[in-house]
């Protein structure tokens, strides 16, 4: 049985995607916000008071985000700014009604506007923050961007409608005014599409899919030119696995705006799901180009070329992405997966490390972190580490499979059968897990229920050669000799030869 061990498992390094929750309790929290808005006589009332709420709703944000950081540090997890930002937007919530005064404020003897107050209450559960911790870092790293660009939209509008009222109000003539009249309603009318644009993240935050899109689309309503529109709705298609929809959507975003460097960004990553490698590099490749600056970018082409076996470049671009966001755990991650696929495991185990640092509940580090130990033969430290990511995500099927090869290679057949097991019935179309469990009943003697096992793995991936090697050595335990062969030869020409 040494020739199976000996490198069937190097071809089944796997890396996960995942993310959990930490456990924390606090007090509701509630916090008064306070709004003004300029207006005049003929100006949309109902708008100029939206706009007041928002700027109440932005006042208390700001309160409820620098407790929320705070209390962050009190549970040894402090987020960044913008982290911050993405969170307390999306998960705090009006308490009762929105209290509104007018006024009229003199501004001559012939003219006066009118001040609109708003005040308010919100409440934030800090309890909130698990799913914030729990979440997917990629689809983390989606919320923070949209965040970002939406405050950044919402913060433009107020300023130009604000100006535009002050210039509307200094008209002296019927045509001036008219021609502010029209930037005046097109700004609200931006305004409302952006409100559309906030509701529809705080839904996909919520995990609410379909009512993300149908905001989404009430926003393209009232501004078909959106390109945050379609970006973000590719997005909520993106994440649903709907590839072609989201395409389309990228495709009218980057038609509405060429510049927009996240829809290019977010459009490479369906390539990259789909395995359109090239459109995919040129679309991170644009990306960049736009904006220099937009780490995800890096991440994700270098991502690209470690997939593609592309090491140096990958480390070029993770150490790139790691310079302008020294504090996204992921990107460690995946840089410590490029050492460890260089068999450098001290710089692999350094950046599993720093990733755990960053994000404790980071179960895909914890996991990749067992894979080093693995390949170390330190199976103990191995199968801890699996534990604890199983722990953090108890339907982790690539922790219970990387766990039940450990237990194997430890000389637990009976376990490692077991987790293997665990792994097929929360992924039932796992190949990998296959021939995992395979290579356990062979270790064992079981080459029948072997063979068998390894017959579904190729059935499910006609091109994963460890499937073929181990399938051929337990043919020649049987002394089936031709179909052995004639395993071990397609495995050599997948390029892998034992």
């Amino acid at each position: 049985m040494g020739r199976i061990i000996r490198k069937t498992l190097t071809a089944l390094l796997i890396v996960a995607s995942v993310t959990t929750a930490a456990v924390v309790c606090a007090a509701v929290q509630v916090f008064d916000g306070t709004g003004q808005w300029h207006t005049n006589d003929d100006d949309n009332q109902t708008i100029a008071m939206a706009r007041a709420k928002q700027r109440a709703q932005v006042d208390a944000q700001k309160k409820a985000g620098v407790y929320l950081k705070t209390f962050s540090r009190t549970i040894n997890f402090e987020l960044a700014d913008d982290e911050i930002s993405a969170v307390t937007n999306n998960i705090i919530e009006l308490v009762g009604d929105v209290h509104y005064d007018k006024k009229i404020i003199p501004l001559s003897e012939q003219q006066t506007t009118l001040l609109y107050t708003a005040t308010l209450k919100a409440k934030i559960d800090p309890d909130g923050i698990r799913d914030w911790l729990s979440r997917d870092a990629k689809d983390k790293v989606t919320i923070v961007q949209q965040n970002n660009t939406l405050q950044d939209a919402a913060s433009e509008n107020d300023k130009l409608a604000a100006d535009l009222t002050e210039q509307y109000q200094r008209a002296k003539t019927k045509a001036e005014k008219d021609k502010l009249r029209q930037q005046m309603e097109q700004a609200d009318r931006d305004f409302l599409a952006n409100q559309k644009l906030e509701e529809g993240l705080k839904l996909y935050y919520a995990k609410d899919y379909s009512g993300a899109i149908r905001l989404y689309n009430e926003a393209i309503e009232l501004n078909p030119n959106l390109a945050m529109a379609y970006n973000n709705r590719g997005e909520v298609f993106r994440n649903l696995g709907e590839f072609n929809r989201a395409l389309q959507d990228f495709n009218r975003a980057l038609q509405i705006n060429p510049q927009l460097d996240l829809a290019y960004n977010n459009r490479g990553n369906v390539y990259q799901a789909i395995g359109n490698h090239e459109q995919a590099f040129n679309d991170y490749n644009q990306a960049i180009e736009l904006n220099p600056n937009l780490a995800m970018a890096y991440n994700n082409r270098g991502e690209l070329l470690r997939n593609l076996g592309q090491y140096d470049k990958a480390l070029q671009d993770f150490n790139q992405a790691i310079k302008l966001n020294p504090k996204e755990a992921l990107t460690y991650n995946n840089r410590g997966n490029v050492y460890h696929a260089l068999g450098q495991y001290e710089q692999a185990f350094n950046d599993y490390n720093r990733a755990i640092e960053l994000n404790p509940n980071l179960a895909m580090a914890y996991n990749n972190r067992g894979e080093v130990f693995r390949a170390l033969a330190q199976y103990d430290k191995a199968i801890q580490e699996y534990n604890r990511a199983i722990e953090l995500v108890p339907d982790f099927a690539i922790a219970y499979n990387n766990r039940g090869l450990a237990y194997t290679l430890s000389g637990n057949f009976n376990q490692g059968v077991s987790d293997s097991t665990k792994a097929l019935q929360l992924e039932p179309n796992y190949p990998e897990a296959y021939t995992s469990r395979a290579l356990a009943y062979a270790m064992s003697g079981n080459f029948q229920q072997a063979i068998d096992d390894n017959n579904r793995a190729i059935e499910l991936n006609p091109n994963l050669a460890v499937a073929y090697y181990l399938r051929g050595v337990c043919y020649q335990e049987l002394g089936e000799e031709a179909k052995a062969q004639a395993d071990l030869t397609r495995a050599k020409e997948l390029g892998y030869d034992g």
